[in-house]
């Protein structure tokens, strides 16, 4: 399974940025990482998990 997460759809409607991996945590790392370079913000394993849309690949 796909997933993706967007930095507008956690909130920040100024970020266009957005990643997709089919591993979860390579992606939480991604974007905590994102954050903090980015935002000067840290998220949390959780906070970037309740943020991931799950996308379930094509037929």
């Amino acid at each position: 399974m796909t997933h993706k997460f967007s930095c507008r759809r956690a909130g920040n409607r100024n970020c266009n940025f957005a990643v997709e991996s089919d591993e979860e945590d390579e992606l939480v790392e991604m974007a905590k990482r994102h954050a903090r370079e980015t935002h000067d913000a840290e998220l949390s394993r959780r906070e970037t998990r309740n943020n991931l849309k799950s996308i379930k690949p094509a037929s």
